[in-house]
């Protein structure tokens, strides 16, 4: 099984193509930073979510992860024994129709870690 993660940086619906034109072979492909596909009316990219799923923050609809199948493979999500609302942020856990379990992560400091890191940087 070939896995291929990309953080995109954002406007994955514009990116697409690109990466599955130069992974065309993947089995999955996982993307960082990529947009709730419930927020854009564009057809093609809506269809990608309908072999996959998007997990995002309620707030902030633009960052999130997506999880992609493009050769047949069943992609269920899971929970975590542990997940937390708060905690699983930034973590899509999920199984492969072969029972395989994958936990994709997208993390991304908030404002209050740059400025402590900033801040340490100072002294």
């Amino acid at each position: 099984m070939v896995i291929v993660s990309w953080n995109c940086n954002g406007k994955f619906r514009e990116k697409w193509k690109i990466l599955f034109d130069a992974f065309p072979e993947a089995d999955i492909y996982i993307v960082e930073e990529c947009e709730d596909p419930d927020f854009y009316s564009d057809t093609e990219y809506r269809k990608l979510f309908a072999r996959g799923f998007h997990v995002g923050t309620p707030d902030y609809f633009m960052k999130g992860i997506g999880v992609f199948s493009m050769n047949g493979h069943q992609l269920k999500r899971i929970t975590c024994k542990y997940s937390h609302q708060q905690m699983m942020l930034g973590y899509a856990p999920f199984k492969v129709d072969d029972g395989q379990k994958i936990l994709a992560v997208c993390h991304k400091a908030n404002k209050t870690n740059k400025v402590n890191k900033a801040n340490m940087l100072k002294k």
